[in-house]
């Protein structure tokens, strides 16, 4: 299914429902519902999944390193204006021996906001990384447990909402979606609300920022900072298009306490997709730039480490190609293109959410090229991605923000697949971007970027 499908199918979803009153808990209940389906329509072609004994396993490696970090004695100052939530998935490099945040760091660092800030992550899928650049402290995992339990014994009840006619639209997407199903994930939610409002009203919190305003705790979070009255930001995270499901056409009158009043994004184009089609100021979409380019750029931070790592694994002149790798296995024309074209230089970087070692197990394309010296992966799996894109040639990608990235650093780049072509389409009217799903067009468009 094209993207663009699923965002017609996603937004046609309010002429199925009564948006306006759909509720529980006095808090409609509309972007939970839509945001829910559409997150179904993009995964639902996913390759790669975790299994349960998998995140069953997460689960014990996230308790463990809760407990290590308290004993450690990271916890949140007494008072602080401004928290965010992170996640451990999310976009991590090592810089000076410390761990940067990409999307947190950079923004305190950016507005110099160190003194007067406080970090909360979320300790998922196992992944402990310290020392950081900017301390932070674990949620504890059983949370997630415990919310579970109490949106299992006590479900909500939900308002205005005719599950029937609902789930006949969902069924040609093989989506379904109950009362009991709906009243469980909005207990769990307000669990995490009271849990978060404790903080925010112990601490004196004035903002709040999120990275992922549609994960049950940012949402959660939102949720608890909007009834508090405080101002709540989404620093952004990914791609924001011409209606896109999770950041345009709230167009409803309605202030919705689930969503951040304001979403920082890297441009006025973006913005201008936010605020064009939503209405009452509420989301309002501003341009604050991308605050890690910025940093990067204003030699904010020291990248000497990397220069001389660079140099002790790229030891020639050949021409690099970063090839940035989603939840799928390469093409066989592809992985036999790298074989034969050893005069290349080719960087593999996967998706940050996932996991280097099992989703390459599971990638038997990819697998057969990593044996090969001209051929890197781990080597660079803690770069900086800008580092990265600064040193390269050229980008491969399926539909990836790193394209967007790379042509701020005047790299072009060449998209596998036509998928997600709504992101992308002021790239390829500039020619920064190309098109290449078959051998043939690919060749060609290396050949003249290269």
């Amino acid at each position: 299914m094209e993207l663009r499908e699923q965002i017609n199918i996603a937004l046609n979803l309010k002429n199925k429902l009564n948006f306006k009153k759909v509720n529980a808990l006095n808090v409609n209940l509309y972007p939970l519902i839509r945001l829910s389906f559409f997150i179904h329509l993009i995964r639902a072609h996913y390759v790669f999944k975790h299994t349960f004994k998998k995140r069953l396993y997460e689960l014990f490696l996230s308790c463990y390193y809760y407990f290590i970090s308290n004993i450690k004695g990271n916890k949140l100052k007494p008072k602080f204006d401004n928290l965010f939530l992170t996640y451990s998935t999310f976009k991590r490099n090592k810089v000076n021996d410390k761990w940067f945040d990409l999307y947190v760091d950079s923004f305190i660092l950016k507005n110099n906001l160190e003194d007067k800030s406080a970090i909360l992550e979320v300790p998922q899928r196992g992944i402990y990384k310290n020392p950081k650049t900017f301390p932070s402290s674990y949620l504890n995992p059983f949370l997630q447990v415990k919310a579970r339990l109490y949106g299992f014994w006590l479900p909500q009840k939900i308002k205005n909402l005719d599950f029937d006619t609902l789930n006949i639209y969902f069924k040609e997407y093989k989506y379904s979606m109950s009362e009991k199903k709906l009243g469980r994930k909005i207990a769990e939610l307000n669990y995490y609300k009271r849990y978060f409002k404790a903080i925010l009203l112990r601490h004196d919190v004035k903002k709040v920022y999120v990275t992922s305003f549609s994960m049950n705790f940012s949402m959660s979070l939102v949720w608890a900072a909007n009834d508090l009255g405080l101002e709540t930001f989404e620093l952004q995270h990914g791609s924001v298009y011409e209606n896109s499901p999770y950041y345009t056409n709230w167009n409803m009158d309605i202030n919705y306490n689930l969503l951040p009043k304001y979403f920082l994004v890297w441009d006025n184009v973006q913005a201008n997709y936010i605020n064009s089609t939503n209405n009452n100021n509420f989301p309002i979409g501003i341009d604050d730039g991308n605050s890690f380019l910025e940093v990067f750029k204003n030699d904010m931070i020291d990248l000497t480490e990397y220069d001389i790592q660079w140099e002790s694994i790229i030891n020639n002149n050949n021409n690099t190609v970063l090839l940035i790798l989603q939840r799928e296995d390469i093409p066989c024309w592809l992985s036999d293109f790298i074989i034969l074209n050893d005069n290349i230089n080719w960087i593999l970087r996967t998706h940050p959410g996932l996991n280097n070692d099992n989703y390459i197990l599971n990638m038997p394309n990819i697998s057969s090229i990593l044996t090969h010296n001209h051929v890197f992966c781990n080597e660079f799996k803690n770069f900086i991605l800008f580092y990265l894109l600064k040193k390269i040639n050229c980008l491969v990608a399926w539909k990836s923000t790193t394209i967007i990235e790379a042509s701020l650093f005047n790299k072009k780049s060449i998209m596998l697949t036509d998928q997600g072509i709504e992101y992308f389409q002021s790239l390829l009217d500039s020619k920064m971007l190309v098109m290449a799903n078959k051998l043939e067009t690919f060749q060609k468009a290396l050949k003249d970027i290269i």
